[in-house]
């Protein structure tokens, strides 16, 4: 006798072909199912791969009903698969020739673990892309090289950077009382200088207002002439 029954996940999706028969075109479907040891050997080894054939109206059910990832039941018989390669050497394998196909779970809990490996899978992702070198300190250096808008104040972001913040008001502060004073001393210079010219100039009206009386009256005297 000769009948194998083997429980597995689908590795990828099959293969399907079509050949021509006698009585007409018959489906054909290859597939390989990854089959779970009992134990684990030193190597690492945790499965075997077995491949699978199908024929007619078994084939196009796998090929409608049968995609990688899924976990199935194959029962058939065991046929050497024996071939010699390019180099003219033989090549010894198994196949399993399936003559019955179950599914061992659902559609539902299919999709479902699918979903939570798909999950799983970009939640690895993510943790790549916040890990890549670089990355943070990118993010850090386009932050605070970013143009601070009117009326913003952007904080130092070590405190390095705050003493020397600090340092660069307080002499900007000091440059600015040191401009006020010296405009304000100029402002009063020139002020005083401005009071004395006047004052100078009213005082060469008031001299020239005098002289000018003293010589109308040396005119008058001669006009009225005593003699």
């Amino acid at each position: 006798m000769n009948k194998s029954i083997f429980m597995g996940r689908l590795i990828r999706d099959p293969e399907i072909r079509y050949s021509q028969t006698d009585n007409g075109e018959m489906a054909v479907a290859i597939f390989r199912i990854a089959v779970d040891r009992k134990f684990v050997r030193r190597d690492g080894v945790k499965a075997d791969f077995i491949t699978c054939s199908a024929f007619g109206r078994l084939a196009e059910f796998v090929e409608q009903y049968l995609l990688q990832g899924l976990k199935v039941i194959v029962t058939g018989r065991m046929e050497n698969d024996n071939y010699t390669n390019r180099n003219g050497e033989k090549v010894y394998g198994m196949r399993l020739m399936a003559e019955d196909i179950e599914f061992a779970e659902s559609k539902k809990a299919m999709e479902e673990r699918m979903q939570a490996e798909q999950d799983a899978q970009n939640g690895r992702n993510s943790a790549g892309r916040s890990k890549r070198p670089g990355s943070a300190s990118r993010d850090q250096s386009g932050a605070n090289s970013r143009p601070a808008r009117s009326g913003d104040r952007r904080e130092p972001a070590y405190e390095e950077d705050y003493e020397r913040e600090h340092e660069e008001r307080t002499a900007s502060a000091r440059g600015a009382n040191a401009r006020a004073g010296a405009n304000s001393r100029t402002g009063n210079g020139r002020r005083n200088a401005g009071g004395r010219a006047a004052a100078s100039r009213n005082s060469s009206r008031q001299s020239r207002d005098i002289d000018e009386e003293y010589m109308d009256m040396n005119e008058v005297d001669e006009e009225l002439d005593f003699d």
